[in-house]
């Protein structure tokens, strides 16, 4: 059977609504996953050399993006020739996994060997660009935030109200589990390391509306819990996050923590497949800071904000309620609840380029609080548990396999200022 897939982010309370960081962390996660699928009743050697081909599909790829044609077509072909002997010497090992590695492999050799079309002449119009110089990554009217209850006296306008100059560094863990199903094949459940990241935010500029203008930059990555894990799932997840250690990003959010733009770069001489990932890491950290009300609130106060989301893909419609526990000062503690439906739709496979997947059902529910202080951009200290499900099937081979997924995660964040 193939496991061989991901689904892809959605947006929501920051960090903390949970899922853009399940999302984007799958896609880092994914080799190792193959191989803890793929390998379950099978041998470590061949697990082994599976993971060993499948990293040189992840080279031929890079190479597809910044060297010749010709040159990836000759990786694609090397590859093409490795599986070949891999499927022969293992015919009982995941067929239909090498199958499809096969059936992609091919392809990429025809598409990669046909000519060049002409280019095509500029659009009249462009997408327009932002003050710091990245593309907008989404549009701050499309958040609907409506307060429930105002809470009770003495009532505040919450507005982030950091300085320039200021600056935060932040430890974010994130540990999560899940379980697949394929067809009648249920697979046991796969505990995954829990992973660490240590990051630095400088507020550049605060402008006159209040616009937040800061700089990121990412630090070390850890792995933790390596006895847990299954054998080659750490050095895998090792390996990917590797590149991850002195990304930059620069990026502005409204003083109600509504993101404007984020442009995000990977760390020179980063690996082409870790700069990807980065890329696509962008809307999880365009959200650190909570999504305020335009109203003043008191203790009690309770807030929604609703926006439907759509990314790779995939569309998704998005409810989290905030409750204001407490103000004191400028500190202010949160509690949230989010919840997250999508249906009826087909969206792309991510670990299998240019394979779709017909999504029929996805749902989420988590629960969790922010302690922010309103002088700070991000929060002092943040925690959220959300438990997610995904009912697919793709085609394989010219059959439709079912599939499930369910996913649990918990975040936490802690932040001091520097």
């Amino acid at each position: 059977m193939n496991n061989e897939f991901m689904t892809r982010r959605s947006r929501s309370f920051g960090l903390w609504g949970g899922a853009p960081f399940i999302l984007q962390w799958l896609k880092i996660l994914f080799v190792a996953l193959a191989l803890a699928w793929a390998g379950a009743t099978q041998a470590d050697t061949a697990d082994d050399e599976y993971l060993r081909i499948y990293d040189l599909i992840q080279k031929a790829d890079a190479l597809s993006s910044n060297a010749p044609p010709a040159t990836a077509v000759a990786k694609y072909r090397e590859v093409y020739g490795l599986l070949q002997a891999f499927q022969r010497a293992n015919p009982q090992w995941n067929s239909r996994l090498v199958a499809t590695r096969l059936q992609y492999l091919a392809a990429r050799v025809h598409e990669l060997s046909q000519p060049v079309p002409a280019p095509e002449e500029p659009k009249a119009a462009a997408r327009p660009e932002t003050a710091s110089g990245g593309r907008p990554s989404a549009s701050t009217s499309e958040f609907q935030v409506k307060v429930l209850d105002a809470g009770v006296e003495p009532r505040k306008v919450l507005r982030l109200q950091p300085k320039g100059g200021d600056r935060q560094s932040a430890v974010l863990t994130m540990k999560l589990g899940m379980e697949t199903k394929v067809g009648e094949a249920q697979t046991p459940a796969l505990k995954l390391p829990a992973l660490r990241m240590t990051m630095d935010v400088t507020i550049k500029e605060v402008g006159p509306a209040g616009d937040i203008r800061y700089e990121m930059v990412l630090g070390d990555a850890q792995v933790l819990d390596e006895a847990d894990a299954m054998p080659g799932i750490v050095d895998a997840i090792k390996q990917a996050l590797a590149g991850s250690k002195g990304a930059t990003g620069t990026g502005t959010i409204t003083s109600r923590g509504l993101n404007r733009a984020l442009d995000f770069k990977s760390a020179a001489g980063a690996e082409p497949q870790m700069r990807q990932v980065m890329d696509q890491m962008k809307e999880t950290f365009a959200n650190f800071a909570p999504a305020l009300p335009e109203e003043a609130v008191g203790p009690g106060a309770k807030w929604e904000v609703r926006m439907p989301f759509k990314s790779q893909g995939l569309k998704l419609d998005q409810t989290a309620t905030y409750q204001l526990v407490s103000i004191e000062g400028e500190r202010v503690q949160v509690r949230s609840s989010i919840m997250q439906q999508a249906s009826n739709q087909k969206m792309e496979n991510p670990a299998m380029p240019g394979l779709k997947m017909d999504l029929s059902n996805m749902s989420g529910r988590g629960n969790g609080q922010v302690a922010f202080n309103l002088t700070q951009m991000l929060p002092e200290k943040a925690e959220m548990d959300l438990q997610s499900e995904f009912a697919m099937s793709m085609n394989m081979g010219g059959q439709k396999q079912a599939m499930t997924m369910k996913m649990g995660m918990k975040t936490s964040l802690e932040s001091k200022p520097r």
